[in-house]
């Protein structure tokens, strides 16, 4: 009878252990999210970082909150579903604000990407003001030193919106700094290039 009971146990553990390895960390399901998300199987993404963000929440890992409410924004951006990505957006932003920034996530990020969303929707002075507090914290992050094509990239962006907001010499500076930029490290890959959201007033 205890050996009965004995084996009972064994094979209750390993179910309860099958039924848990089953179950994608908040990392897990946040890396799949990424993979659906740069697949463009947008439904899947949304999927994926909802299931990650409900098991951070549930663990109290408000990285993996802040991560995961990140990828949904991008996602919904993706969907030219604007209520719903301007949601996350600034979830995501408080949400990293509360936090200390780590090697694969820093709140230049979630501000960087808010802003071309708005742009993408012609919100360019809301934009403005996200760059204008992301920038100076690249500088600080070494940026410019790290991957200074890639910064190149996100100073024609500000420059673009300076433009539109009448900065003329703002935004003549920022041209400048990145064609030296490109011409100083001419030949180096860009280990960053910002990727456009849709144009959602298409046909509005």
């Amino acid at each position: 009878m205890n050996m009965y009971k004995s084996a009972v146990s064994v094979v209750v553990l390993a179910s309860l252990l099958t039924a848990c390895a089953q179950v994608p960390s908040p990392q897990q399901a946040n890396d799949e999210g990424n993979v659906a998300y740069y697949s463009q199987r947008y439904d899947d993404a949304l999927a994926r970082f909802g299931h990650a963000l409900a098991v951070a929440e549930k663990n109290g890992d408000q990285q993996y909150v802040a991560i995961a409410m990140f990828g949904l924004a991008r996602t919904y951006a993706q969907l030219c579903q604007e209520s719903d990505a301007e949601k996350w957006f600034n979830a995501s932003i408080a949400a990293r604000e509360a936090l200390p920034d780590t090697p694969h996530a820093y709140i230049t990020q979630n501000l960087l990407e808010y802003g071309r969303f708005l742009a993408s929707w012609s919100r360019q002075s809301e934009a403005l003001s996200l760059y204008d507090r992301a920038m100076p914290l690249l500088e600080s992050l070494g940026m410019e030193e790290g991957d200074p094509l890639g910064y190149a990239f996100v100073l024609d962006e500000y420059a673009a919106l300076l433009t539109s907001a009448g900065r003329t010499g703002d935004a003549s500076a920022a041209n400048a700094r990145a064609k030296m930029l490109r011409e100083t490290y001419k030949g180096r890959k860009a280990e960053f290039t910002p990727e456009p959201y849709p144009d959602c007033n298409q046909g509005t």
